[in-house]
C-alpha cells in the first residue's frame, strides 16, 4: 500500500491545500509566511495585554454593558503611541500573509479569485484600514477616490476602547463646505486579538500561542 503523501493546509475554511510539509523546512514564500505569522502572534499578544489592562481600569468585571472611550484613556502604563503602531503593523502584516496565501491558491488553482479579492473577503476591515491609514495614508497622497474627510480622518488618532477591547475603524467624519459634503469611515471596528484568533482558526490552528515577555 502506497504511503499517503504529506500535505499542508494553508486555509482550513476554504480548504487551500499544498503538497508536502511546507513549514518543516520553509523556503521562499513559506518562509515569509512563517516570519509574518510569528510577528502577528507577538503583536496580538501585546494588544491583548493592553486590552486586559484597560478592561481592569475602565470596565472591571465587565459590569457595564456599553463602554465607548477615546482619547487619553486607561492606565498610564499603556503606551498608546506603540498601541497605535501595533494596529498599523498588524494590518500591513496580516494583509501580506493573507494575500500570499491567496496568491498560492491562485497558482495551484488558476480559476480562483485574485489574491486581493481573497484578502477583501477574509479580513475586509483590516484591509480597509491598511489601505487608508497603515500602508497608504490618505492624508499624504492625492487619490481621486479619497475625499477631504478621508484625508483628515486618516491622520486622526484611531484607537477607541469599546466595552472590552481597543479597536480602530469606529470613527466617522463628515465635512461640509459650501454645500458640498464629504463623509469618511474605515469599514467596521476591529480588534487585533479578535482578528488574529479568527485567522489562527483559519490558517494555523496547529500552533499554540506562546506568551512573550515584552510589554507595552
Amino acid at each position: 500500500m502506497e504511503e499517503a503523501k504529506s500535505q499542508t493546509v494553508l486555509d482550513h475554511i476554504d480548504q487551500i491545500v499544498v503538497p508536502g510539509n511546507v513549514f518543516e523546512n520553509p523556503a521562499n514564500e513559506y518562509y515569509a509566511l512563517c516570519c509574518w505569522w510569528e510577528g502577528m502572534e507577538l503583536l496580538s499578544q501585546q494588544a491583548s495585554k493592553a486590552d486586559q489592562e484597560a478592561m481592569r481600569h475602565i470596565n472591571p468585571d465587565g459590569m457595564f454593558e456599553r463602554v465607548v472611550c477615546a482619547g487619553n484613556i486607561g492606565p498610564r502604563n499603556i503606551r498608546y503611541t506603540i498601541l497605535n503602531c501595533i494596529f498599523q503593523w498588524y494590518s500591513v502584516t496580516a494583509c501580506q500573509y493573507v494575500r500570499t496565501v491567496g496568491a498560492i491558491a491562485k497558482k495551484i488553482g488558476p480559476n480562483g479569485s485574485s489574491p486581493w479579492k481573497y484578502v477583501k473577503r477574509v479580513i475586509p476591515d483590516v484591509l480597509d484600514f491598511r489601505d487608508k491609514v497603515a500602508a497608504h495614508l490618505a492624508f499624504s497622497k492625492s487619490d481621486s477616490r479619497d475625499g477631504d474627510a478621508d484625508r483628515i480622518l486618516s491622520s486622526l488618532p484611531q484607537i477607541q476602547f469599546v466595552r472590552t477591547r481597543f479597536v480602530v475603524g469606529a470613527s466617522r467624519l463628515t465635512l461640509s463646505d459650501g454645500g458640498n459634503q464629504s463623509t469618511a469611515g474605515f469599514g467596521c471596528p476591529w480588534n487585533v486579538t479578535e482578528v488574529h484568533q479568527e485567522l489562527r482558526k483559519r490558517c494555523r490552528p496547529d500552533l499554540v500561542s506562546t506568551e512573550r515577555g515584552h510589554g507595552l
